[in-house]
C-alpha cells in the first residue's frame, strides 16, 4: 500500500517534471528549472565544501554530528544532459546522514557540450583523487541514480578493466543502462511512468552518443557489458518506470556472472522517488536500505575520520 504523500505526489510529477523535461524544452532551460526547484536547505548538521580537481568541480558533503566512515562517490542523475550538484545536493545531504559517510558529489560534464566518454573520464579523475587523499578503495562506494546509476556501473567496468583497486560496492538507483531504449518497460510502463518516456530519453541519448559511436558499448550502456569481478551490488529501482527492464536486467546479469547482488523493485514507485525523502515515507525506507547496504560493505574496513580531506590539508 503506497503512501497519501506519493499519491499526491504522482500527479504534481506528471504535469511538471514530465513536461519539462519534453523534448520541446531547451536543455539549459531544463538545468536551470531542475536546479532551481532543489535550492532547499541542507539540514543543520550537514556542511557543504566545494572541492576542485583540476578543471573538475565537486562537492563535499558531511555530517558533522556523527563520527564518519568511508566514503561515497556520488554521479548524478539527468540523462546526461541535466542535473548537477545543485540538483542532488539534499539528496547527498540524507543519504550522508543515513550512511555516517561523507559524499564526494560529482559535477562530471554534461552533454551535449561534452560528450561520451567525457562522464567517465571525469568519475575516474575524481576516484583517483580519493585514493591520493588516502582512501582506500575498500573505503570507497561508487553510486548513482538514473544515468549516473548507469555512469557508476560503466566506471565500475572501466576500473576493472584498468588494473584499479576496486571500490567495495556500487550502488543503482534507477538505473539508465540501455541507451537504445529496448526494455520491455519502455511500452509496458509507459502509461504509468509519471516522469520519462522513451521519447525523453532518445532525445538525451542522442545528445550523449557521438555519430559514429556504437550504442551498445558497454560504456555506454553498461546492460551489454561483461559483469565479471564488478563489486558487489545495490539496485533499487520502482515498479511504474519505464526503466524497470534495465534494473532488471543488470540484475539478472550480475547475478549470472557470480557478481553479489541486491535488487529491489518496489511497487507503485516511479523514477529516483529516492529523492524526495523529505516528503515521501518511501524514500526515507529506500535510503535506509542503502545505508544498510554501505554499512555492510564498510565494515570491515571502518576508518573513523573527523574532518574532510580539505581540513586534513590545512
Amino acid at each position: 500500500m503506497s503512501s497519501i504523500s506519493s499519491a499526491l505526489v504522482r500527479p504534481f510529477l506528471r504535469f511538471s517534471v514530465k513536461l519539462l523535461f519534453r523534448p520541446s524544452v531547451s536543455i539549459n532551460t531544463q538545468r536551470f528549472a531542475l536546479d532551481a526547484a532543489s535550492k532547499l536547505p541542507l539540514p543543520k548538521s550537514v556542511t557543504k565544501q566545494n572541492i576542485k580537481i583540476d578543471d573538475l568541480t565537486c562537492e563535499w558533503i558531511e555530517d558533522e554530528s556523527q563520527p564518519t566512515k568511508g566514503v561515497i562517490l556520488y554521479l548524478h542523475g539527468g540523462g546526461y544532459n541535466i542535473g548537477s550538484c545543485a540538483s542532488h545536493r539534499l539528496f547527498a545531504a540524507t543519504l550522508s546522514r543515513a550512511c555516517a559517510t561523507p559524499i564526494l558529489l560529482v559535477d562530471y560534464r554534461l552533454a551535449p557540450e561534452h560528450k561520451f566518454p567525457t562522464p567517465i573520464d571525469d568519475a575516474i579523475v575524481a576516484y583517483e583523487w580519493l585514493l591520493e587523499e588516502g582512501y582506500s578503495s575498500e573505503e570507497i562506494i561508487i553510486a548513482g541514480d538514473s544515468a549516473g546509476g548507469g555512469l557508476a556501473l560503466a566506471t565500475s567496468m572501466v576500473l576493472r578493466d584498468e588494473d584499479y583497486a576496486l571500490p567495495s560496492g556500487c550502488i543503482c538507483l534507477s538505473p539508465w543502462a540501455d541507451l537504445l531504449q529496448t526494455g520491455d518497460s519502455m511500452s509496458s510502463r509507459a502509461k504509468q511512468d509519471p516522469m520519462l518516456s522513451k521519447t525523453i530519453l532518445q532525445r538525451w541519448a542522442d545528445n550523449y552518443i557521438n555519430v559514429d559511436d556504437n550504442p551498445t558499448n558497454p560504456l555506454i550502456s553498461p546492460i551489454y557489458g561483461d559483469f565479471e569481478a564488478l563489486p558487489p551490488l545495490f539496485i533499487q529501482v520502482g515498479n511504474d518506470e519505464v526503466l524497470l527492464s534495465d534494473a532488471q536486467r543488470i540484475a539478472d546479469t550480475a547475478r549470472a556472472a557470480g557478481v553479489p547482488t541486491e535488487f529491489e523493485i518496489w511497487p507503485n514507485m516511479w523514477h529516483d522517488w529516492q529523492m524526495l525523502a523529505m516528503i515521501l515515507p518511501e524514500a526515507k525506507e529506500a535510503i535506509n536500505k542503502m545505508a544498510v547496504f554501505v554499512n555492510t560493505q564498510l565494515h570491515s574496513n571502518i576508518k573513523q575520520r573527523s574532518n574532510s580531506p580539505l581540513e586534513q590539508q590545512k
